[in-house]
């Protein structure tokens, strides 16, 4: 931990984002463009790649939210300011996810009824919304209420469950928290936001040059009994999740489908796979959430504070930093087929070739983009200059209301 911090952009977070963009469309592609008999192959893959793909994405947004909430404070001095600042963004979160849904309507993905679905979109921007309030408290009460979250969650959820398509009040429970059970609904994905959180301040703290000198041993020391805790308190998550998620779930807890994808195969019949697989299930977040901090506490440690930074071409690098341009992006390239052939199809060996392709013509896109400095027409641009014309509006509002 002897190099001081050169880079504005912290790698770690980059790489964590780029992965996790990368992998959901992976997952996509195969959604919408494998035929059902080699569904079986998606269930496969589900089951060893989940625990990067949206809850990691949540997970990093609060790793970001937390660490420009902090950078934003150390330089404004102003909790008022800084959460106006967030606040602003937020709004841009909620109103960008909004529309995202209004478009999957609009091309019948989703009925109209459907305008508040959960997407990982809309999640990570309610989260903004909670975590504005969250990151208020100290890291240790927060940790504790991610916990306890966890776990009234799962309550929520099994009193849902054989409620909710009969009885008027779980039906109410069902569509504000969980609709549909396999979106990425915010009851289920905050506590990895706010495990980000705690992430992204220790990540701040230590990004600090001050804190990062060789000449200050103590300090050194220091940093590196912090990076060791963080990674324990990730292989203990990572660990309980398996041992209290080993007892059996059957289809009801199947959300995405996983047992009927993997039935699909010719030679393989289940009816119940291990509960810390099953996503939204209370072992499966603390299984996600310990790997995730674990990886996050290492790859910051080799990138950030080592210093070994990917170049910058580097595939997960410019998918982390075009992640929203990405995701939303991707979209309009999954339909592209259909429009040539209604009933496009592929297979789970000639996908592989599609999905290369696929990936290789997403990261030219932005590789060109930021090797131009065209950076102006990416959505994160454009995100940036609506939240500062935001900011500006609210803090000229409360200055009359002051006055």
């Amino acid at each position: 931990m002897s190099k001081e911090i050169q880079q504005k952009r912290v790698g770690a977070i980059d790489l964590l984002r780029g992965i996790s963009i990368f992998l959901m469309i992976l997952a996509h592609i195969e959604t919408y463009w494998l035929e059902w008999d080699s569904f079986w192959s998606i269930g496969i893959k589900f089951l060893i790649i989940q625990i990067m793909g949206t809850s990691n994405f949540t997970f990093v947004a609060g790793i970001s939210f937390a660490f420009s909430y902090q950078k934003i404070l150390e330089k404004s001095t102003s909790r008022d300011l800084t959460i106006k600042k967030s606040l602003s963004r937020t709004i841009i979160m909620i109103i960008l996810s909004f529309t995202f849904n209004c478009l999957q309507a609009l091309i019948g993905e989703v009925e109209f009824s459907g305008l508040w679905t959960w997407n990982i979109l809309q999640c990570i921007a309610i989260c903004r919304l909670f975590g504005i309030l969250i990151i208020l408290v100290s890291k240790y009460f927060r940790f504790l209420i991610a916990i306890i979250w966890v776990f009234l969650t799962e309550i929520v959820i099994s009193w849902m469950l054989p409620r909710y398509e009969v009885e008027s009040f779980a039906r109410i429970i069902f569509l504000v928290f969980f609709n549909p059970l396999h979106g990425d609904g915010f009851l289920i994905f905050f506590p990895f936001f706010i495990f980000g959180t705690l992430i992204g301040e220790f990540i701040q703290k230590n990004t600090k040059k001050s804190k990062i000198s060789a000449n200050n041993k103590d300090l050194t020391k220091y940093n590196s009994k912090s990076l060791w805790k963080w990674f324990l308190i990730g292989f203990g998550f990572f660990i309980i999740g398996i041992i209290i998620g080993l007892k059996p779930a059957n289809s009801e807890r199947d959300y995405y489908g996983a047992i009927e994808w993997l039935n699909t195969h010719p030679n393989i019949e289940i009816s119940t796979l291990p509960f810390f697989i099953m996503p939204n299930s209370y072992a499966w977040v603390f299984y996600c959430a310990g790997w995730q901090i674990m990886f996050a506490i290492v790859s910051f440690y080799i990138i950030d504070l080592k210093g070994h930074y990917p170049k910058p071409s580097n595939l997960f690098n410019i998918y982390g930093k075009y992640s929203l341009s990405i995701y939303i992006g991707h979209y309009l390239l999954l339909y592209i087929p259909f429009f040539i052939n209604s009933n496009f199809s592929l297979n789970y060996i000639n996908i592989w070739f599609y999905f290369i392709g696929f990936e290789a013509i997403i990261w030219l896109i932005f590789y060109f983009l930021d090797k131009k400095q065209n950076k102006n027409i990416s959505l994160e641009f454009v995100i940036r200059s609506f939240s500062k014309k935001l900011n500006s509006f609210l803090s000229r509002n409360s200055q009359k209301s002051i006055q």
